[in-house]
């Protein structure tokens, strides 16, 4: 482990000065809607908003808004388009000042691999260097990462003569580090499940204490090539969320000392975040994994749908990589009937996949997929993990249906082991702009793929 931060003297930011900066981590970047046609049976064009690049879901809110969505365009060869969650990761970073606290917990992170001889890592590299930078300062940088970013341990990944991540952030004197699947006297075997210590640390989810302000930030991206710019991906920010932010804290807390004590049951796994203070709603629930068997977080939010009124633009849309049949029988079929019941409701099913079977299963999972009516497309690069909701529907606690939009996302996939063995973090987000955001990320990536062609972004 790395030696126990050290604090340093930073620069003081005026409180002035710390809004600013805070408002430039929120940058809106645009960009134009694909010029050819769509095919028939697509959605409707995007007008609003971009479907890719970070943006501030809320721009009336005070500071740039209270939710940064993130998503990427693996076509482009702007960074800023490619890779645009790492940008404002670094930038948080680089605000960081002596007595303030970062923690990542993540799966994969590496500059490059073997066979990747002329990846482009320089934006990788400036995130770490950034961290290390900022716990030399006095910055309190905390980082848990699965033993599949070891080089030591994956070939792949063992580049001669390239010091990886790993290897930098496990030896830097004030950095925090605990890596998550060892078993020595100064690692952690990180939270298992009882009887299954072969699961991973699957988590992509970094917290940021600035001062008094907090921010609480998931993605589906590990910070690795590929996949940070050669997939789809997805990251939402939740700022000034205190009870979530504190949540998600407790869980990096027990993620590192293995200590599920008090946190028994899937209920204890999960916590509403604070009211917004713009409208005075709950609008976000955190989900940490993993759950006891047989609760399965998604088959819960799916169930809440009651209808899909003709009135509207009614929509169940899952954008998940990797669907195991395993997951969708389970529980006497429980996801795979829920599934072709919102069909039969009318509520618009589709679903957007990596794979069209499962390696681990003889049936075919696209086959499954269709049989419940869903339209399915499936994406050779996509790694974004979301669902959309926007049905009538029970909220996140129960209680009366009412016409509700949500987003449902964070480092799960849609197979047993998300739902029950390996370490994960979600959020439910019920926010209509954050819904926006989703939707027209959604709809670039469909219409993208809809006629069957190969997504020109998958190269």
């Amino acid at each position: 482990m790395g030696g126990i931060m050290q604090r340093g003297t930073g620069t003081s930011l005026s409180a002035a000065a710390r809004l600013a900066a805070l408002a430039s981590t929120l940058v809106l970047v645009s960009l134009a809607a694909p010029a050819n046609a769509a095919p028939v049976g697509s959605l409707p064009p995007i007008t609003d908003p971009a479907p890719f690049g970070c943006l501030p879901a809320t721009p009336g809110d005070t500071v740039g808004g209270r939710y940064l969505v993130c998503t990427n365009d693996p076509s482009s060869s702007d960074p800023a388009q490619r890779e645009p969650y790492l940008e404002e990761l670094t930038r948080l970073t680089e605000l960081a000042v002596a007595g303030d606290q970062i923690h990542i917990a993540m799966y994969n992170w590496w500059y490059r691999k073997v066979d990747q001889p002329t990846y482009d890592y320089s934006e990788m590299y400036d995130f770490t260097h950034a961290l290390i930078d900022a716990a030399d300062r006095g910055v309190g940088v905390h980082i848990a990462l699965d033993e599949h970013s070891d080089p030591d341990h994956y070939a792949d990944i063992d580049v001669p003569g390239l010091a990886q991540p790993w290897d930098e952030l496990s030896v830097a004197a004030n950095v925090d580090f605990v890596s998550c699947g060892e078993t020595t006297a100064t690692d952690s075997l990180c939270l298992q499940t009882p009887g299954n210590d072969s699961a991973i640390q699957h988590n992509k989810l970094f917290l940021f204490r600035l001062g008094g302000t907090k921010h609480v930030l998931v993605s589906s991206a590990n910070l690795g090539a590929p996949g940070m710019g050669d997939q789809y991906q997805n990251l939402v920010g939740i700022r000034d969320d205190v009870r979530l932010y504190d949540f998600f804290a407790d869980y990096y807390r027990r993620l590192v000392d293995n200590d599920w004590d008090g946190w028994t049951t899937a209920a204890d796994r999960r916590s509403n975040g604070d009211a917004n203070p713009f409208t005075g709603v709950v609008e976000t629930r955190g989900y940490v994994y993993p759950h006891p068997k047989p609760e399965d977080t998604v088959a819960n939010i799916l169930g809440k749908v009651q209808s899909c009124p003709s009135s509207g633009d009614r929509k169940i849309w899952l954008a998940e990589p990797s669907i195991k049949n395993s997951r969708l029988t389970a529980n006497d079929n429980q996801l795979l009937d829920l599934l072709t019941s919102l069909v039969n409701l009318g509520c618009g099913v589709k679903i957007i996949t990596k794979s069209v079977d499962d390696p681990a299963d003889p049936d075919d999972v696209f086959s499954t997929l269709t049989s419940t009516g869903a339209e399915v497309v499936t994406v050779s690069c996509l790694h974004s993990k979301y669902i959309i909701v926007d049905a009538v529907s029970n909220g996140m606690n129960g209680g009366d249906p009412g016409s509700r939009e949500y987003v449902w996302t964070g480092s799960s996939n849609l197979g047993p082991g998300s739902a029950w063995s390996s370490a994960n973090s979600n959020v439910w987000v019920e926010q209509h702009d954050v819904v926006r955001a989703y939707v027209s990320n959604f709809t670039a990536i469909w219409n993208r793929n809809y006629a069957g062609e190969p997504d020109p972004s998958c190269t």
